[in-house]
């Protein structure tokens, strides 16, 4: 991996693990808003958490085609050095 893959790798879990705290906090505020029968609350909590998933879902699905791509590879090189010549 070079710099730029392992700087672009970094930034996208970062990205990834804010969307989790965005997704856990706004099911709090979920919560919190109908215990004080706020629809406000509720809205905005139902709006963070599902733009929470969707951006952990991006982001996971990213990094799993990356792990596929890398076992790929492994495998390319593991029957090339087994292959005899």
């Amino acid at each position: 991996m070079n710099r730029t893959e392992i700087t672009e790798s970094t930034m996208e879990a970062s990205i990834a693990s804010v969307a989790s705290k965005v997704t856990y906090t706004s099911a709090g505020s979920i919560g919190f808003g109908w215990l004080l029968s706020s629809e406000a609350a509720v809205f905005f909590g139902i709006i963070g958490v599902v733009a929470g998933n969707v951006i952990n879902w991006w982001f996971k699905r990213k990094a799993d085609k990356r792990e596929e791509e890398l076992h790929k590879l492994k495998l390319q090189e593991f029957h090339a050095s087994r292959s005899p010549h």
